[in-house]
């Protein structure tokens, strides 16, 4: 279906998946000419394919395209965290460095003959692959361990789909009618008539996305994972706590706010709040109590320049890398003094963008850093948004009460207000303050679209960089800006998709 699918050969399957799992099986080919190879129906092998699967979404590019190499700005799920931040309003990508075009919202990096639109649709169709090879190789085993792997292999597969669809479609709340993504569910047989999948609606792409997490929270079992670096079912209850947020807003939906609650609270159980302390001694490990799930680092896996802490790691840990991401002098004041999250420093470049560096994130001194997916933080902040629309005020407050006691030293509790918009704008400005960095900003902006919108809420302050282009007002709901378009290279090797009603408005 797909030239820009990442294929899975034979010989690797029959080689490399019964040992290491080295990150050299996931090489790209047109999947259209070739047919994925069949998994052997043995619990190793899968478990090779998901280690494998795990590491190449921080891999180092992930998305390369037709005639290209990798690019610093292609480097899996850190490189959709990061683009959903530098978009938004609170962090700068400063100049010396990778990400400034993107910033300024420059038109052409959104076009389909871009390579930004390009890699990032083929690293998430790169993962679903994956995940789709492991779960037909699984299919009709009900053995724990096979349901269990098969489990993570949808989990992983929600998680990519819905990546996907918040890049290159407008929010639920607006675009449920309208087109998705090609749904592909099978390992490609090499015919493009029957690999080639219709975009569809977003409303097919988003009940797919459900039915996998709540497959995966009935299916997941016994069996513990032996690290914080894999999904378990916290993390896929989590997933469709965030998923159903976000649906939640469209007409007819509000029932799912109730699904929200519940599975929020349910996924945080036994991942208790860090103290303030923590908060500010790294932000690098999967062995901080309140992480869900991360990507867990190692020395072999580690990329110097692309990586992530190449951006925002300002040497504190010794690193050096391009270290231009910054952070708006609005945001960093809209910080009480005695909060443990106010983690910034004066940075004099001493080329006239005088900014704030970002103390966050710091490298471990072996250069393992890990990074966060999923925290009881993000989650408690689900269910405060969720029982906001349910009207009840007081008990959003509480639970913005319990985040703030812990990271703000003597902190007092406040009083819920009384106006929607103005705790939900509460819930919001407080999720900027503490998941700043984690990729949560642009995502934000286009589901509270609805009440920021036509307001300066969402407007770039003056400290940001005068850069030509740059878009000082950022518009609010769903604007074309914040969409990638669909790769010239899906429509050209999908007989399915249609270039007129499939992609996005330029």
């Amino acid at each position: 279906m797909k030239k820009i699918l990442f294929l899975i050969s034979s010989i690797v399957l029959t080689g490399i998946l019964f040992t290491n799992c080295s990150d050299d099986f996931l090489e790209t080919r047109p999947s259209n000419a070739i047919g994925s190879a069949e998994l052997p129906k043995d619990p190793n092998a899968l478990r090779g394919l998901l280690k494998g699967t795990y590491k190449y979404m921080q891999a180092w590019g992930t998305g390369a395209y037709t005639g290209a190499t990798g690019q610093h700005d292609d480097s899996g799920i850190m490189s959709f965290m990061i683009l959903q931040d530098i978009l938004a309003l609170d962090i700068i990508a400063g100049p010396g460095g990778w990400y400034t075009f993107t910033y300024q919202h420059y038109p052409s990096q959104r076009y389909s003959n871009h390579r930004r639109a390009t890699f990032w649709w083929n690293t998430s169709y790169g993962i679903i692959k994956n995940c789709n090879a492991i779960i037909k190789a699984a299919e009709g085993n009900n053995d724990p361990e096979f349901l269990n792997i098969t489990a993570q292999a949808k989990t992983l597969r929600a998680f990519a789909y819905h990546n996907l669809v918040r890049q290159y479609r407008k929010t639920y709340r607006l675009g449920h009618d309208g087109p998705g993504v090609p749904l592909v569910l099978e390992p490609p047989v090499g015919d493009p008539e029957i690999d080639s999948k219709p975009a569809g609606k977003l409303s097919d792409v988003f009940k797919q996305i459900t039915d996998d997490l709540n497959w995966a929270i009935e299916n997941f079992g016994s069996i513990q994972r032996p690290t914080k670096g894999m999904v378990n079912k916290n993390v896929a209850e989590g997933l469709l706590a965030r998923v159903l947020l976000e649906m939640a807003y469209a007409p007819n939906e509000s029932a799912k706010f109730d699904q929200v609650i519940t599975l929020a609270k349910s996924a945080r159980t036994g991942f208790p709040l860090m103290s303030a302390a923590d908060y500010g001694g790294g932000f690098n490990t999967i062995d901080n109590v309140e992480w869900l799930w991360g990507h867990k680092q190692d020395a072999e896996g580690n990329i110097s320049w692309p990586g992530f802490y190449s951006f925002y790691d300002i040497e504190k840990s010794g690193r050096f890398g391009y270290q231009n991401f910054l952070a708006d002098t609005v945001f960093v004041n809209m910080f009480d003094e005695n909060d443990g999250r106010k983690l910034f420093e004066w940075n004099d470049l001493g080329n006239g963008y005088d900014k704030y560096a970002i103390e966050k994130f710091v490298d471990k001194p072996d250069r393992t850093g890990d990074l966060p997916y999923l925290r009881a933080a993000e989650l408690l902040l689900i269910e405060a948004e969720a029982e906001v629309n349910k009207g009840n005020y007081n008990k959003a407050q509480t639970l913005l009460d319990e985040l703030r006691a812990k990271r703000i030293t003597g902190y007092q509790p406040e009083v819920a207000l009384t106006n929607k918009n103005d705790m939900l704008e509460r819930i919001w400005i407080e999720r900027r303050k503490e998941l700043y960095g984690e990729g949560f900003a642009l995502y934000d902006i286009m589901r509270f679209g609805f009440f920021l919108g036509g307001t300066t809420k969402v407007q770039r302050g003056p400290y940001h960089l005068d850069f030509d282009n740059e878009l000082r007002d950022i518009p609010a709901d769903n604007d074309k800006r914040y969409l990638r378009e669909i790769p010239d290279l899906e429509f050209d090797s999908n007989k399915a998709m249609d270039r007129t009603k499939d992609q996005n408005e330029r």
